[in-house]
């Protein structure tokens, strides 16, 4: 996976792959399941299995193309929606982009500010892998079609808790750029958490139209359910 210095949201919402094996009514592709993944792709670009933030192993079938999954023999972090099908093989119907944020230093991401946005939950996923934020970002269309918005994670301090255990902090910085705020779009985003050891902490702080808000996270020792 790429580790980007900042997101660049050309569209906040990112569009999300889908396939034509839908079925309405009560057959079965009618059952649909969403989960946050990393689903793998073949050495041709296709998207072949998944790993369920449950820890469970999916085999995709039929594989397919997905745009944004541009690599081969590559892993990418996705909101998929499935259904189960017969002899262990499994069927997406839709699956769109995750991206996932790297702390990085403030002064290299020192060209993104510090703008608000909302969350609207955060979460620490059932395998401790990773910290989840549904954002909630104003946009709209600017005059300019070369406006972007820009997210980055920067890394601030490390603190001893003085248990054997450490605490990592770092801020969400966001560029609106311009970027009318007509409407609100949201846009999940997943931190890596599975350098830390058990116990240890990870403190986000983000800055959003009420003021400043901190999302704490400890890794547990069991996975969380």
């Amino acid at each position: 996976m790429i580790r980007a210095l900042y997101i660049i949201l050309a569209v906040v919402v990112l569009a999300a792959c889908e396939t034509d094996t839908y079925e309405t009514g009560d057959g079965k592709y009618s059952y649909l399941r969403a989960e946050f993944a990393m689903v793998k792709t073949s050495d041709s670009k296709k998207i072949v299995s998944a790993e369920t933030d449950d820890s469970e192993i999916l085999a995709i079938s039929p594989a397919f193309t997905c745009e944004w999954a541009e690599k081969g023999d590559t892993t990418y972090r996705a909101l998929i929606y499935i259904n189960k099908v017969e002899n262990a093989k499994t069927n997406i119907l839709s699956v769109a982009q995750v991206p996932v944020l790297f702390p990085h230093s403030h002064e290299e991401v020192d060209t993104v500010g510090y703008d608000p946005l909302d969350v609207e939950s955060a979460w620490l996923s059932h395998n401790g892998r990773f910290a989840n934020l549904r954002l909630a970002i104003k946009t709209g269309t600017p005059d300019d079609p070369g406006l972007r918005q820009t997210i980055a994670l920067a890394a601030d301090n490390i603190t001893d808790l003085g248990n054997g255990n450490t605490r990592y902090y770092v801020t969400l910085r966001h560029n609106q750029n311009g970027v009318p705020e007509y409407y609100t779009s949201n846009l999940y985003v997943s931190i890596p958490t599975d350098k830390l050891g058990v116990g240890d902490e990870m403190s986000i702080t983000v800055n959003t139209y009420k003021g400043k808000r901190e999302f704490l996270f400890v890794i547990p020792s069991l996975p969380v359910y």
